[in-house]
């Protein structure tokens, strides 16, 4: 270990050739001579280190090292917009074929955010797998990956639509943020009729056969939502929006809801198209529009 000025002794070293492999928590790992490497087998992974030669009586020898500052990542791990809190989780930097390049260990705070050290600079898909099986590992932004549960590889996710995060040395990235489906929630987006662009903030409400409420769950700055139910024996339920933005509140499919919301009583959920929970793992994405009119209307001349 160094001192508080940075300075080391390694005695009493036997006879023998060695590579010198100078690792930091907050810096970029390096071997003997200015070689990154951030890997715990460098033999194996990182060729090339000079190689140090030390004879029965050779006089002491003097090697520096000059370590680059690593970046950092910061963000929130959640689920379903809920706060994941003191909880463990690993964040996974992956090359672009899906190869593990890098593990970190996390922990969320009480808001479920966390800050990663050590993180390798350069660019990487971010990946996160959290302690619990309860909820499905995510790459940022939004690209589930069920098949890495379990430690299992990345290379089976949908990588080319993952988005790469460029780390510079010393650069705290921050808002990379993760928010995780659990198993069984069915995956919901809504979008805006007029532009396509996701909707924050509108509320997706599940109803039970007897129209009892028994989830609510509120969209992110994603327009994503993943309502579930607190029992694993599967069954039909209804879903329906309510938004404050001024926008057509819905029943689930496409049954418009012009005087307000189900939870305010102000439409039935008559003729509404069954979404079976606990959902499958392969259960498709729920994407819902929702707009300013009615599609009477919908010709520009609406007031």
């Amino acid at each position: 270990m160094t001192d508080v000025d940075g300075q080391y002794t390694i005695a009493r070293v036997p006879p023998g050739t060695y590579i010198l492999h100078f690792v930091s928590s907050l810096h970029v790992d390096e071997l003997h001579d200015n070689l990154r490497c951030e890997s715990s087998s460098p033999l194996v992974e990182c060729p090339g280190a000079t190689l140090l030669s030390i004879g029965l009586d050779a006089p002491d020898r003097v090697v520096d090292a000059a370590l680059s500052r690593s970046g950092r990542i910061a963000g929130r791990m959640t689920s379903g917009g809920r706060p994941l809190a003191n909880r463990f989780g690993s964040l996974a930097l992956l090359a672009s074929s899906g190869a593990q390049r890098r593990i970190i260990g996390i922990a969320t705070d009480d808001d479920g955010r966390y800050v990663a050290d050590d993180v390798t600079t350069g660019t990487s898909l971010v990946a996160l797998r959290a302690d619990s099986q309860s909820v499905v590992p995510l790459i940022w932004r939004g690209i589930e990956c069920p098949s890495a549960a379990f430690g299992g590889a990345w290379t089976a996710c949908a990588l080319d639509q993952a988005e790469p995060i460029a780390i510079a040395a010393g650069e705290l990235r921050a808002g990379i943020d993760f928010d995780l489906r659990a198993n069984g929630s069915q995956r919901v987006r809504v979008l805006g009729t007029k532009n396509g662009q996701p909707l924050a903030g509108v509320i997706v409400d599940v109803w039970d056969a007897n129209g009892l409420r028994v989830d609510t769950r509120t969209t992110g700055s994603d327009g994503r939502a993943y309502p579930t139910v607190p029992q694993t024996v599967s069954a039909p339920y209804a879903l329906s929006t309510d938004n404050d933005r001024g926008l057509i509140n819905e029943v689930w499919q496409d049954i418009p809801c012009p005087a307000g919301s189900v939870f305010f009583g102000s439409c039935a959920l008559t003729g509404f198209t069954p979404v079976t929970l606990p959902a499958a793992a392969n259960a498709p994405e729920i994407v819902w529009s929702l707009g300013r009119s009615l599609p009477l209307f919908a010709d520009g001349f609406e007031p």
